[in-house]
């Protein structure tokens, strides 16, 4: 396989992403409102009379937040995304241009983003040992946070390393 076919097969792979970015997004909204819901769940038991661990309202609360995160997270991120940043601005005045290597992998890179990120939002949620699993979680919601907004994350990454390398010189 040489490398033309390759970008053209990673093109058509992208095109594809597309659609499956869309899945993903649904699935988010359906994963918010079940957290939703279980978080609601629980903390109703403790309206009914129920006594329980301080612990336990405070993992109802935070299921309902992160059932609220999930629910508004994908719809929030393509307004800031499309009004600020991005390939379909509408304050841009660019046409589209084909998709080349960079484009594609941008588009399986914010797919997987998507994905990462609702893997460690919902494994704050999930798990009950705390220290380990809540570093993963960290790590899965920054590392997707960063795929999914490729360009600016590139661009700081740019940036940083300048700037180490502009002190280095000094030194």
């Amino acid at each position: 396989m040489n490398i033309p076919d390759f970008i053209t097969m990673l093109g058509n792979l992208s095109s594809s992403l597309i659609s499956v970015g869309y899945l993903v997004k649904g699935v988010m909204y359906i994963t918010g409102i079940g957290v939703f819901c279980g978080g609601l769940v629980e903390l109703s038991k403790f309206g009914m009379g129920e006594q329980g661990d301080p612990e336990e309202k405070i993992e109802a609360i935070l299921k309902i937040l992160v059932g609220s995160a999930l629910i508004f997270f994908p719809s929030t991120f393509e307004a800031v995304k499309t009004s600020f940043f991005g390939q379909d601005n509408p304050l841009s005045y660019t046409n589209l241009k084909q998709r080349n290597l960079y484009d594609a992998m941008k588009i399986l890179m914010q797919v997987v983003g998507m994905i990462w990120l609702m893997r460690g939002v919902l494994m704050i949620v999930g798990e009950k040992t705390r220290q380990q699993k809540n570093f993963m979680a960290l790590t899965y919601i920054a590392a997707g946070t960063m795929s999914m907004n490729l360009e600016m994350t590139r661009s700081a990454m740019n940036y940083c390393l300048n700037a180490l390398m502009a002190f280095m010189k000094q030194i």
